[in-house]
């Protein structure tokens, strides 16, 4: 197994705790690759926070001095493990924290259900003005209205009684296990793994509603010792670039999956009119995402296509 590294000015003391916590487990992984975007300099303190881990010899590192965002950095990536010959990749954030044991537990799951296509662990967080434990994401839902969340996020984190698999609608970019034999299904239909368009923000959540279509299962199993170091609870609305590529990427969705996105249609509809005004009058700094999503929307519609994700059906919602 692989675990993969998007960094685009990351966080010097979040990155050296994640890559400290990787080292102590390093035997459980067989390569750690890295795409760091961003001038020179940057790409020096990667190295010398690598360095500093002890991990040169198991870090595989690529260098960009442009930023194709996570969605793009993780195909580059992927193709680069598969194929080289990993069985499995791990998407990973910089932000995370494993346990020992931890990765061996979800590699032995993974291996033990075949027919799983994409596979995630119980997430926990641990935010700043915060004591206590709680649930970052046991998977991905959808409400009614199209949107997507992190099952649990937020709640008191529980410890599992026993090890369970439980299907959902998608997983978090955050820790997300992809096989080989998955990993070229997608590509194969769909040309891509993750949708490229998508840069930041809910491609992880379109990841898992365009394989639930073509009949790719995601599963998320109670498997301990994953932590999501974040900043703040909740959903921040405070940083104008997240808030654009997030409608930027709503959009995306209503005009690649049509009737298959998720939801009830009036629902969605609605929705859709509150975050088109909201756009135009109160967040005008998202005006450029969804004015973004428009231009592109035919583009979006016979990428739909391409894969078979598109359709006029209604989709049904599954709470």
């Amino acid at each position: 197994m692989d675990i993969l590294l998007v960094l685009y000015r990351a966080r010097e003391a979040e990155l050296k705790k994640t890559l400290r916590a990787l080292a102590l487990v390093r035997d459980e992984f067989a390569n750690l690759r890295i795409l760091v975007s961003g001038p020179k300099a940057d790409f020096e303190r990667v190295t010398q926070q690598i360095r500093l881990a002890g991990l040169v010899s198991k870090t595989c590192l690529t260098h960009r001095y442009d930023n194709i965002g996570f969605a793009g950095g993780q195909n580059m990536l992927l193709a680069q493990a598969f194929g080289a010959g990993a069985t499995f990749a791990l998407v990973y954030n910089p932000d995370l924290v494993v346990a020992r044991g931890a990765l061996t537990a979800l590699l032995a799951c993974a291996r033990e259900n075949k027919k799983v296509g994409l596979l995630g662990p119980w997430i926990e967080a641990s935010y700043e003005e915060q004591e206590g434990r709680f649930f970052d994401s046991r998977g991905i839902g959808w409400s009614r209205d199209g949107r997507h969340f992190d099952i649990g996020q937020g709640r008191a984190w529980v410890e599992p009684p026993s090890v369970t698999l439980n299907r959902v609608d998608g997983l978090t970019g955050a820790c997300l296990l992809v096989s080989r034999q998955t990993y070229l299904l997608v590509v194969s239909k769909c040309l891509e793994f993750f949708d490229g368009w998508f840069v930041a923000y809910r491609e992880d959540a379109e990841l898992g509603r365009r394989c639930d279509i073509l009949g790719i299962t995601s599963s998320v199993v109670s498997i301990p010792g994953f932590v999501h170091a974040r900043g703040v609870s909740g959903n921040s609305r405070a940083n104008p670039l997240v808030n654009s590529l997030s409608v930027q990427n709503r959009f995306f969705m209503r005009f690649k999956l049509r009737g298959n996105r998720p939801g009830n249609i009036v629902f969605q509809t609605v929705r859709d009119a509150v975050v088109a005004a909201a756009c135009l009058t109160v967040e005008r700094s998202s005006l450029t995402g969804l004015k973004n999503a428009v231009a592109l929307r035919r583009s979006a519609k016979y990428k739909g296509q391409i894969c078979g994700v598109s359709s006029k059906t209604t989709s049904r919602w599954r709470a």
